[in-house]
């Protein structure tokens, strides 16, 4: 029953849907929303909410299922898994070991908590912090331990059943354990020191700790009994005939509180009954598909309101994902944020967004109007683009109550990434290449020659000797050092001799600062300790130098423009600078040899 200031919000939201233009609807139906096939006949799907993650046991592995993209992970062996919602640990544990293993949310393995006999069941008490494991392999005395789930510590256990171990059930709302040994349906209570006493009811095959209601079905019988499991003992509240007649059992059974659902399924049968978790009415029957001929238990997803049903059919395992949207009430999709048009460079990655409304929703890209498999995310990544995917795109955004399409977005292709234009053959070992951008012409010195190489043809012409070159881009001039001379060689754009300014020992290397109208000359052959010089661009005159590096062989020198100083990468001097703002200071760097300048 809806209370006066629910139903006040109710009214004020249809309101708000008309004043929109929204049509809301509610939706009575469930749907598959997928088959999947998993490696082995599966237990109970646990769900964790928060993260959208499905656990179960499969052929005696962790398997771990994204509920967005539905793929799966293998993390290890166990025979049953439950989840801990309050910090999204999980626990498994392994038939063949004597262990209960509690791993993270990222499937890292934190504690393995020692018990003994073998430890087939388990079963998570998130709200009283207990975590029940179950075990075969007692000698027709099968245990149950009660474990800590923070500290790992054993409260209790080993516990007794007297006789061997079936299906095992905790109820949230008391913390009480129900187990189904070969003797009978039994209970332990947490409350009196973990005492075992017989229930006056059937196996109990699932608990809704929202109602503090307990579901169990009659021994070889198709009556499954609703039981208040407050009191002690507890009362059975009413007796529902299940709609098909008990042959080889029932599996687990699955219950959404949210929206007071039950859900029971048959080993004999592709069909789930969902019912009214309070009373028992049946609401209907969904069939799980031609394939499938049993169903082995269900899970729910109450924040989604999906149930995970694992069934069998032909020799294939599935987990069936069905979305029951019973009295949820919802509205036509619309898109607040189209995905957006873009000018791709060829080779780079683009990715696509769109942001929608309306609860429950599905997406579906597509690319010039045809579906993209496996898109059906709120973002799209194009990766290594190409002018195979220059075109539009769109996206449906889809729910129960309808869908509506985005507007196209454009991808253009923009650039080409770098690519291999030619290999010029050179007539030896080249130096750095200089570039003048305003000529499109290539200054490099080759075989101690000063190759020109035009940018447009590839054209080579030879200059005349030099050990190195660079380019002053204000006046399109260049500047070359011979090894084997004294000068520092000055060169027209139309590569006639401007100038040939004296200096000493053997210049080797140039570099330019154009936007402080300096160049810079090293030299070898100073004796160990070789010079380095500072020279006016425009007049040619000498502004410093000699500069001794105390290096013997100076390698690259690198200026930085922004800056004017110069870094010299000396032999057996290391990483030096000079610095014009300290009277050509030279001074030792604390890093390494400086290869270029930005």
């Amino acid at each position: 029953m809806k209370t006066p200031i629910q139903k006040s919000i109710i009214a004020a939201a249809l309101l708000w849907f008309a004043a929109l233009g929204l049509q809301p609807m509610t939706m009575f139906a469930q749907q598959i929303v997928t088959n999947l096939v998993i490696p082995g006949a599966a237990g109970q799907p646990s769900v964790s909410p928060s993260l959208n993650k499905i656990y179960l046991s499969a052929n005696s592995q962790i398997i771990v299922v994204d509920g967005d993209t539905f793929s799966q992970t293998n993390v290890g062996s166990c025979w049953d898994v439950d989840v801990d919602v309050t910090n999204n640990n999980y626990w498994t544990v392994g038939l063949y070991s004597t262990y209960a293993f509690v791993w993270s949310s990222s499937n890292s393995a934190i504690n393995a908590v020692s018990l003994s006999d073998c430890p087939g069941g388990i079963s998570m008490d998130a709200p009283h912090r207990v975590v029940w494991v179950s075990a075969q392999c007692g000698g027709g005395n099968d245990p149950v331990w009660a474990i800590e789930a923070d500290t790992f510590a054993v409260i209790a256990g080993p516990i007794g059943s007297g006789g061997t171990q079936g299906s095992m059930v905790v109820n949230p709302a008391t913390d009480r354990c129900y187990i189904s040994p070969s003797v009978g349906s039994e209970r332990i209570n947490p409350a009196a020191a973990y005492a075992v006493t017989a229930n006056a009811f059937g196996s109990v095959l699932g608990a809704n700790g929202s109602a503090d209601l307990l579901y169990a079905i009659a021994s070889n019988t198709n009556l499954l009994q609703i039981i208040n499991g407050a009191p002690d003992p507890e009362v059975v509240l009413t007796n529902v005939t299940l709609p098909w007649p008990y042959s080889s059992g029932y599996g687990y059974v699955g219950v959404n509180p949210a929206i007071n659902r039950l859900y029971v399924g048959n080993f004999n049968t592709n069909l789930v009954a969902v019912l009214n978790a309070t009373n028992g009415n049946l609401v209907t029957t969904i069939s799980l598909g031609s394939g499938i001929t049993a169903v082995w238990a269900i899970g729910a997803d109450t924040s989604r309101n999906r149930i995970y049903v694992s069934a069998s059919g032909g020799g294939t395992n599935y987990l069936c994902v069905i979305q029951d949207n019973t009295g949820q009430t919802f509205t036509t999709p619309t898109i607040s944020t189209n995905p957006a048009s873009a000018t791709v460079s060829i080779g780079s990655s683009v990715t696509l967004s769109v942001s929608a409304g309306g609860g429950d929703l599905s997406y579906q890209w597509a690319f010039d109007g045809t579906n993209i498999v496996g898109a059906t995310n709120t973002t799209l990544v194009v990766a290594n683009f190409s002018q195979a995917n220059a075109g539009n795109y769109t996206v449906t955004v889809s729910n129960p109550a309808g869908s509506v399409t985005s507007q196209a977005a454009t991808l253009a292709a923009g650039g080409l990434p770098p690519y291999v234009v030619t290999n010029i053959v050179l007539p030896n070992g080249g130096g750095l290449p200089r570039v003048n951008p305003n000529l499109n012409r290539i200054y490099l010195s080759a075989n101690s020659e000063t190759l020109v190489i035009d940018g447009d043809t590839l054209s080579q012409i030879n200059v005349g000797s030099c050990w190195d070159v660079d380019v002053d881009v204000t006046n399109n001039n260049y500047w070359t050092a011979g090894l084997y001379s004294t000068y520092a060689f000055v060169w027209s754009s139309s590569n006639s001799a401007i100038d040939a300014v004296s200096l000493s020992d053997c210049p080797g290397g140039i570099s330019m600062d154009a936007p402080h109208r300096v160049v810079w000359v090293s030299a070898q052959c100073g004796g160990g300790n070789d010079p380095v010089w500072v020279i006016e661009a425009d007049t040619f005159a000498v502004i410093a130098g000699p500069i001794g590096t105390g290096a013997n062989g100076i390698g690259p020198v690198v200026v930085n423009p922004a800056t004017d100083r110069l870094y010299i990468n000396a032999a057996n001097a290391g990483s030096e600078r000079v610095n014009p703002a300290a009277s050509y200071a030279l001074t030792r760097n604390a890093f390494g040899f400086v290869m270029g300048a930005n």
